[in-house]
């Protein structure tokens, strides 16, 4: 954009008095990197090449020039992707000397991951990959947190940037700093109480000194403007100006700006994060800052966009599915595997890790992209599962062609079950085996002979599934052999618990289920002596908003399955488990009207399904659902009333159990005023406009009084939400997927500006066939004295079960890794040392708000075990000599780390190696495919309807460009457009339509590819690709023009 300069400034750097000695700038430039929003993750790589160019001859031309690339180490990776090994080489070279330098700033993190809804493990690999990559890049320097578009951040965020050493961090979403109490420096402290300092970005976010050098004429009033803004709300005058945004074209030089401002007699550099933020800690104590706690999640200075928790379902659920293998079952058992003399491809398994952390890149696992971005997303998510099946499936058919199984006696069939707790486990499993086609009766039995409750579910000639009860338990972090033996008679064997079930009820030794007509349910505590009613009921409502935000409309009916009637049949009937099946259909409309202001008139049946069981012995409620999802522009919840005299809600999150409140937090009018005023004159992002009480979850959430409580489990989920009505009381909700049509809108009743690009997006619709796992649990106590946590994971992560030959392998019938006895520590990841060293970590967290203790034994005697950080360095010895038993203490909310040489852990024990060359392909079925494990069948669907609206759409803000624009170059012609106050007004109003039109044109033609992709036109498809991704680079640079006009528009308003 040519920016014109003022009449009374021309020729003019301005005035020099108001230059202020006292007041020092530093200007860090910067571009903020995501790899796949606006176009695909080729597309973008290919526009790195010229930016680094251009990087690398400012770096070359001016020794004070420093740049900061959003501090993800995949940036790096990425643009060397485009080059061959002759020229990588040559690149990475150069790139190292300015790392060297500390002129390029590297890591700490691999890829700008959301904090909300990555796990764990993904959070804790970000930062171990990222400042690995770093070190070895070349930076030499200590590291500074850098999350500058992150949208909230959990309560342990701080403990965990902590214990990497990173103790400063440049931040902007999500603070819930109250108006009246706003200053940028800020000390973040965690439920332990770990504190780190924080730079608030505030009101500006990370854009607002944009191509601060660029128009030399103004450079220096504008700067001095930011300053001005900037003081009021800081303890200290040295003034952070952000000099960067996103896929701009070319990065800013403010060097010339610099040198000007120390000529005038002021103070200005170019900085980085981590010498700006250490200049603070020069000025400032960490005590005497303004102490920010909690769950960061408020949408008061830019909106926090918490609609991604439920955007694009399908990402969510294929996440999580391929995060929980991974943590649990690949990276423990590939150790065990090695362990027991199996070789592993560790840098396989690392390249899997490092997929799913791009993977849960902000704008990738919030599904707020294109569409082509999220196919791509779910391809890698296929690959990630396939491939990290294919080595468990090799780890544990090699164990298991290894496992002496000669102690089945007579005719029997032996098969192997694995645990990945931590803990043993006495519960119900579900197996399916291949039997000899005479085999018309049987038991099961343990390893040990024990006789094992077991229930017939299906068979067929050569399969049977069963359900069995392991009443001979399945040691932890192991496995147990059971035996299927022929008999003259089939005998279940019974249960101490066992479920008896009627005509529409079911019940067990600790609770009883009824189902209503309406396919509610009530479930009754027999040891509480109380009943909860009305629970498991669908609503559908309208949503008006994007992939960023839900909005609900001004005149939209609630659509509900209660008192309707519903159709109730009976799966299976025995003494381990009853499942009923509850089926539902819902007359709903196919989408809102084209006002968005109501439902549209048109109707389509839309199928939900309850399947409804419990098991013996187990005080959980379990329940599959399965909905087809057939219309447009909803949110779809379930619900369950709870008569809980509560205002908090405990949720399970990374490392940690947060209660939060159940009505949010809010401001009030006079607040809102107050921030309005503050903003003034600001780059201002805009806010949430109504209270968003929806939380984000891992896996579980928990009402309790203390005296009793109801648990919601979710393998699928990562969205909930209580609300309060005069009938039922406190109403929990999972939302299960939200159906919108845009990247984003600025028409939303919930937030007031644009997030993202007004480009149609069919796919995040999200039509086609979903299945949800969910569980409830009613309880004495709150979570922890209730057992929640444990409960969860046994209804998340089930026993596996392979079939086995009878042999006489070397490895016992019976095992177990290591045992972990706790009633407050949690084991996050199990896993080998990112080094060479062939150590075991295992991270362990205390979620409760006492002090823990934990005792974990192993099978021999370890070699070394030292407590570690989450970056596996060790901090301390634990014992002077070898153990087989440690004694954790963990403080309230603390993480901790183990880092354990093991030696020759297994020859001690007495396990030869295993026989590597025996692996067989295991008997049972192959293992599923993605969308078979999570339940998912997607079936996007582009009308040729909305290809032509879209075009419309296009066109006709295109007629709309041509006239203004002829209009500017008439009254140009006409007055010479001398006044800047005038002409900026006018093209930067053209700007905004340019880019607005461009948007337009790049929607119609994803709609026109997805329409083709649909009718199988693949050479029309592949011509409208070219055209879609030649256009990307437009899109992106007028985007910034866009950002340019709006600054400069401030800029002179605030002359």
């Amino acid at each position: 954009m040519n920016i014109p300069v003022h009449e009374d400034y021309a020729g003019r750097e301005g005035p020099t008095n108001a230059i202020s000695p006292e007041i020092r700038y530093h200007i860090i430039i910067h571009s903020h990197y995501d790899p796949a929003w606006f176009t695909v993750r080729e597309e973008t790589k290919r526009l790195l090449e010229p930016y680094f160019v251009k990087i690398f001859s400012l770096l070359d031309r001016y020794p004070e020039y420093k740049f900061v690339f959003d501090c993800q180490t995949q940036v790096v990776e990425d643009y060397l992707d485009n080059f061959g090994a002759e020229t990588r080489k040559e690149k990475e070279g150069r790139l190292r000397s300015f790392i060297r330098e500390g002129r390029f700033v590297v890591g700490p993190y691999y890829a700008g991951v959301d904090w909300n809804l990555a796990g764990s493990a993904v959070l804790r690999k970000n930062l171990l990959f990222g400042t690995r990559d770093a070190r070895a890049l070349g930076w030499l320097g200590k590291f500074a947190g850098w999350t500058i578009d992150q949208f909230g951040f959990p309560a342990q965020s701080w403990q965990i940037h902590k214990s990497f050493g990173i103790n400063k961090i440049v931040l902007w979403r999500g603070l819930g700093v109250d108006p009246e109490e706003v200053n940028t420096e800020l000390a973040l402290v965690s439920p332990d109480g770990s504190r780190i300092l924080g730079k608030w970005l505030f009101i500006q976010g990370y854009r607002f000194g944009l191509y601060m050098g660029k128009f030399q004429e103004i450079a220096v009033r504008r700067l001095l403007q930011e300053g001005r803004k900037a003081l009021p709300f800081s303890m200290i005058k040295d003034v952070l100006i952000m000099d960067g945004y996103e896929g701009e074209p070319e990065p800013d030089n403010p060097v010339a700006l610099v040198r000007k401002i120390v000529e005038l007699g002021g103070s200005a550099i170019i900085t980085t994060p981590l010498q700006y933020l250490e200049k603070i800690e020069e000025e400032l104590q960490l005590d005497d800052l303004p102490r920010i706690e909690g769950y960061q999640d408020f949408g008061y200075y830019s909106p926090v966009l918490k609609g991604v928790f439920s955007s694009r379902q399908y990402l969510k659920q294929s996440h999580r599915a391929c995060d929980a293998l991974l943590t649990k079952w690949i990276d423990p058992f590939s150790f065990i595997a090695q362990s027991f003399g199996i070789r592993q491809n560790w840098g396989k398994l690392e390249g899997l890790w490092r997929s799913l952390i791009r993977m849960a890149s902000h704008d990738e696992i919030g599904g707020c992209g294109i569409d082509d971005v999220h196919r791509e997303s779910q391809e890698v998510y296929r690959r990630i599962f396939r491939d990290s099946q294919t080595i468990l499936m090799r780890n544990l058919d090699t164990i298991t062609a290894n496992i002496n199984t000669s102690m089945g006696s007579g005719e029997s069939l032996p098969f192997v079950l694995f645990n990945p707790l931590v803990r043993e486990r006495e519960t119900c499993a579900s197996i399916t085996l291949q039997v000899p086609e005479d085999w018309k009766h049987f038991e099961v039995l343990s390893d040990e002979g024990k006789k094992i409750p077991w229930q017939l579910n299906s068979r067929t000639a050569e399969r049977v599934e069963l359900i069995i009860f392991t009443a001979d338990p399945v040691p932890s972090l192991g496995y147990k052999t059971y035996y299927l033996r022929k008999t003259g008679r089939s005998v279940e064997a019974s249960p101490i618990d066992p479920v008896t079930a009627g005509k529409n009820w079911i019940e067990n030794g600790q609770l009883k289920i009824t189902i209503n007509a309406d396919g509610t349910f009530s479930l009754f505590d027999k040891a509480l002596g109380k009943e909860y009613n009305g629970l498991g009921y669908f609503i559908v409502e309208p949503d008006r908003g994007d992939t960023y935000d839900y909005s609900h409309i001004q005149h939209g009916k609630v659509f509900s399955t209660r008192e309707k009637e519903a159709t109730l049949s009976c799966l299976c009937r025995g003494p381990l488990c009853a499942r009923f099946r509850i089926d539902h259909v819902l007359e709903l409309p196919s989408e809102i009207s084209q006002d968005r202001e109501n439902w549209g008139t048109e109707t389509v049946s839309c199928p939900f399904t309850i399947t409804i069981q419990i098991y013996s012995g187990s005080p959980r409620v379990d329940l599959d659902l399965q909905l087809a999802n057939r219309g447009k522009d909803r949110r779809v919840r379930i619900c369950f009333p709870a008569a809980i005299p509560t205002n908090e809600l405990s949720v399970a999150r990374q490392y940690d159990v947060a209660k939060v409140p159940i009505n949010g937090k809010h401001l009030s009018p006079r607040q809102k005023e107050e921030i309005e005023a503050q903003t003034s004159g600001m780059v201002f992002s805009g806010m949430d406009l109504v209270p968003v009480r929806t939380q984000v979850v891992f896996h579980w959430a928990d009402l309790s009084d203390n005296y009793c409580g109801l648990a919601f489990i979710s393998r699928d989920n990562f969205e909930c939400e209580v609300s309060t009505n005069r009938e039922e009381g406190k109403v929990f909700q999972w939302t299960l997927l939200r159906s919108v049509g845009w990247n984003a809108r600025a028409d939303l009743l919930t937030r007031n500006v644009n997030a993202g690009w007004r480009i149609y997006t069919p796919d995040a619709q999200c039509q086609g066939n979903y299945s949800f796992r969910l569980s409830l649990i009613s309880h004495r106590g709150d979570w922890n004295e209730a057992g929640v946590d444990n409960l969860a994971e046994d209804r998340l992560e089930e026993l596996r079960v392979l079939s086995a030959d009878q042999s006489c392998g070397p490895l016992p019938s019976s095992f177990s890794f290591f045992n972990m006895e706790s009633g407050d520590v949690r084991v996050a990841e199990v896993t080998k040392a990112q080094d060479e060293s062939g150590d075991l970590i295992i991270v362990l967290y205390n979620p409760s708000e006492r002090e823990g203790f934990a005792t974990l034994h192993f099978r021999e005697e370890l070699e070394k075990a030292q407590l570690a950080g989450l970056d596996e360095q060790p901090l301390q010895l634990l014992g002077d000599k070898t153990q087989k038993v440690l004694d954790i203490c963990l403080g309230p909310k603390k993480i901790s780390t183990l880092r354990l040489t093991l030696g020759d852990f297994f020859l001690k024990a007495g396990m030869p190696p295993v026989r590597k060359n025996k692996v067989r392909r295991n008997k049972v079925k192959n293992p599923p495919e993605l969308e078979e494990a999570i339940g998912l069948t997607m079936k996007p669907m582009v009308s040729h309807g909305e290809v032509e609206a879209e075009k419309r759409r296009w066109q006709k803000l295109e007629a709309e460009y041509r006239r203004q624009r002829k209009g500017f170059d008439s009254l140009k012609e006409k007055t010479g457009l001398t006044q800047t106050i005038d002409r900026y007004r006018v093209e930067g109003g053209l700007v905004n339509l340019a880019n607005t039109l461009k948007e337009a044109h790049y929607s119609y033609l994803l709609t026109l590819k997805r329409f083709y992709e649909s009718t199988g036109l693949s050479d029309d498809t592949d011509r409208v690709d070219k055209e879609i991704r030649a256009m990307a680079r437009e899109l992106i640079a007028l985007r910034v023009q866009k950002r340019e006009a709006e600054i400069y528009s401030l800029f002179y308003e605030n002359l």
